[in-house]
């Protein structure tokens, strides 16, 4: 006997058609939540990361990272879901990459991937400049926190490329904003583990990841009201569709745990009310109650 949806579910073609979808049936929503420095909490609508999708899409194309690999490495953060989108919905195919890898396996991965550019979080400083001077086929090296753009031509601010990409959107420039996506083309490049061997890579399309959305949302009610703490590492598919993507389908707003030690203040500061987790997550918020009381 097989399940029927319940409930019918708004069709999306592919993840720049759920984006624009998205952003025209919410745009004053927050699509994320995101803590600064000083403690405090700031909110990012539907319509201001749309923006930022585009601006940082466009910039990535005037790179001449048209149809490359770029690769995308760090914490689980606003600007790796900004990243991934930004690529994956008009520039080329997107690589997430585990942020716990070994700097060798990092190097592996974007030689393996033919990577033409990485970004990457501040803590994978040391490592990507080491790379850069072994593996001359990744272009550039875009830091997710470095206020200006380097000496070295190759390492570029992300913050500097939006700000450019903006500039070039009100200048008219539509080169990205107007990209046709193949919906069953070759567009999301996943690494296994490699517990026994190298890892391995699974080629993904959008329909891939599109189809799963729809097919979520058909029996399990989730509306504009809901609201997530991401736990799980996004390069991982299943954190990524269904604590990122599915999250933006439904118009609902994304926050990020500063760390499992922080899981229960950073519940209590952003009151999620979907929490997507793995047994050993939950084995292990089990046992930090237990030994509280």
């Amino acid at each position: 006997m097989t399940s029927k949806p319940n409930r019918e579910v708004r069709q999306i073609r592919d993840l720049k058609d759920m984006l624009v979808q998205s952003t025209e049936l919410y745009p004053e929503n927050e699509a994320f939540y995101i803590k600064s420095g000083n403690g405090t909490y700031k909110g990012i609508k539907y319509r201001e990361f749309k923006r930022e999708v585009d601006s940082l899409g466009t910039a990535l194309v005037n790179l001449g990272l048209k149809d490359k690999c770029v690769a995308v490495i760090g914490e689980n953060r606003y600007e790796w879901c900004l990243t991934y989108l930004a690529v994956a919905n008009g520039v080329g195919i997107i690589v997430p990459l585990d942020r716990e890898l070994p700097g060798e396996e990092i190097e592996n991965l974007l030689v393996r991937s033919h990577a033409s550019a990485v970004v990457y979080s501040g803590r994978h400083e040391k490592d990507m400049r080491r790379i850069s001077a072994t593996v001359p086929q990744v272009d550039y090296f875009i830091s997710m926190d470095a206020e200006e753009d380097d000496s070295d031509e190759r390492f570029l601010s992300l913050k500097k490329l939006i700000q450019k990409g903006s500039d070039m959107l009100d200048g008219g420039d539509r080169s990205y904003v107007d990209a046709v996506i193949d919906p069953e083309a070759f567009g999301i490049l996943i690494f296994t583990s490699g517990t026994t061997d190298l890892a391995k890579g699974v080629m993904l399309s959008h329909k891939n990841i599109v189809s799963n959305i729809m097919s979520v949302c058909s029996v399990l009610y989730i509306d504009d009201t809901d609201s997530t703490l991401c736990m799980l590492p996004l390069h991982h598919t299943y954190a990524c569709t269904t604590s990122f993507l599915l999250i933006l389908y439904n118009g609902c707003r994304i926050s990020f745990i500063e760390g499992l030690k922080h899981i229960a203040k950073n519940i209590k500061e952003t009151s999620p009310t979907i929490i997507m987790a793995v047994p050993l997550l939950l084995e292990s918020m089990y046992r930090k109650i237990w030994d509280s009381i």
